[in-house]
């Protein structure tokens, strides 16, 4: 994006644009692998920076993950 602006603009537009640009982040930011190894720590650190843990972050992450792939998919028709 140029400009926060125009990030901003283009969020708002709708869910599918935020949510490619933010795995455009992860990607480049090189936070997929973190994301793979389940590593919350280091995704934490790298997404939200050095105030990650006193935020925790890492233990949301975690706790969410958790919930989460206890759900089974939907199947594809």
């Amino acid at each position: 994006f140029v400009s926060a602006k125009e990030m901003v603009e283009k969020f708002m537009l709708d869910e599918e644009d935020h949510l490619l640009a933010m795995v455009r982040f992860i990607v480049s930011a090189g936070l997929d692998d973190e994301l793979r190894r389940h590593d919350w720590i280091g995704f934490a650190r790298g997404y939200n920076g050095p105030g990650f843990a006193k935020n925790n972050y890492h233990v949301k992450l975690a706790t969410a993950y958790a919930r989460w792939v206890k759900i089974k998919d939907t199947p594809f028709p």
